[in-house]
This record gives C-alpha cells, sequence and structure tokens, in this order.
C-alpha cells in the first residue's frame, strides 16, 4: 500500500495524518506526565500532624517504671493506615509503609521527647502495658455536602460512625505496634492486652 501523503485526510474528518500523529504523541507523552504529578502530590501530602487543642497526658504514679509513668494519653492527627508486608523489587526487599511509619514515629518523638525530659524507650523491656487505641478513619468526600469536607457539612443520610470499612483492625494495629518500637516500649510483646475501636471520623474536618 502506498504512503499516506503528507497532509491528506482520508477519513473526511477534517484532521490531516500529521495532524493526528501529532495528537497520539501528545497523548501518550501526557499519560506518564499525569501519572507523575500523582506521584508528586501524593507525596506532599501530609501524612501525620499535631494539634494544639489535643494535649499530651502523662500521669507519674508507678514506682514499678523507670521513668515514673503510670499512664500515658496522646493523640497524632491523619488518616489511619493499616502496615503493609514488605516486597521484593529487583531483588531487594523493601517496607512499603516505612515513608508513613516514619511520619507517625516523628510525630510521637516531638510529641514526648522534644523537652527532652523523657527517654526512648518510655517503658523499659520488663514492664508489661495495656493499650488503648482509637483509629478515626478519613471520610470519603461523598459523605458531605458538595463533596467538600468541613464542620457541619456532613450530609443527613452520610454514614454512622460505627459503619463497616475495608480496612482490618487487625492491621492498623499492626502500623501501631511496629512504628512505636524502640520509641514507647523496647519490643511490642510488652504489650499484654489491647482495646481497640475502629470508627468514620466525626470531628472537625473529618480527616
Amino acid at each position: 500500500m502506498p504512503a499516506e501523503p503528507e497532509g491528506l485526510d482520508l477519513l473526511g474528518d477534517g484532521e490531516t495524518s500529521s495532524k493526528r500523529a501529532s495528537r497520539k504523541k501528545k497523548t501518550s507523552e501526557s499519560a506518564p506526565s499525569k501519572k507523575k504529578a500523582r506521584r508528586k502530590a501524593k507525596k506532599k501530602e501530609i501524612s501525620h500532624w499535631l494539634d494544639e487543642s489535643d494535649p499530651l497526658q502523662i500521669e507519674y504514679e508507678n514506682s514499678n517504671s523507670t521513668q515514673g509513668i503510670s499512664k500515658l494519653r496522646f493523640m497524632i492527627r491523619g488518616n489511619p493506615r493499616p502496615l503493609h508486608r514488605h516486597r521484593t523489587s529487583f531483588g531487594r526487599m523493601y517496607n512499603p509503609s516505612e515513608g508513613l511509619q516514619n511520619s507517625f514515629r516523628d510525630n510521637v518523638r516531638r510529641l514526648i521527647f522534644s523537652d527532652g525530659k523523657l527517654q526512648e524507650p518510655l517503658f523499659d523491656g520488663d514492664e508489661s502495658l495495656v493499650m488503648t487505641i482509637i483509629f478515626r478513619l478519613k471520610r470519603p468526600k461523598k459523605d458531605f455536602v458538595g463533596g467538600k469536607p468541613g464542620p457541619d457539612r456532613m450530609r443527613p443520610n452520610a454514614p454512622s460512625q460505627m459503619a463497616q470499612t475495608r480496612t482490618d483492625v487487625d492491621n492498623l494495629i499492626k502500623f501501631v505496634f511496629d512504628s512505636m518500637n524502640t520509641i514507647l516500649y523496647e519490643d511490642d510483646r510488652q504489650i499484654m492486652s489491647v482495646h481497640v475501636i475502629k470508627v468514620l471520623d466525626n470531628e472537625g474536618m473529618c480527616q
């Protein structure tokens, strides 16, 4: 078959071969660039943060604790994430949750240890611990009027706080337990009992 003459409109759609080739090239180039833009936006997204309205509460009444702490209560803001299994890529094993775990650890360290009064780990290896964890999951935009999250913008028919979600509680727990090794305790085997609640966030921006 002879080559299509440059600039000839064979399809009758008003578009020449050269224009079609140029359009296809732009489409193929824009796809990876959009993916890169999404990845950059994801990296810039703040995973965890602190709020001044969430004070750190520490009670010192435990003579059996090295640092005398009997109770510790704090909040780290951010959408709870599950701990993913280690993966292998190009013959190298890596932790897909490493970035999120580092963000979580950094905020815990800033909240508890920044004044230098307490040392890591907070509880020595011979101390047994009991934990209560409340996970407040980020709500999807469809739960809000106009798809815009914010105070008093939740739809009347939005799911309740106790609605079931796809995120498993055990994987959320593993994220916290693994992240706090050598920071709150020497090893998560020190945790003898844990009470966990998973709810959809209903406070403030619900994020």
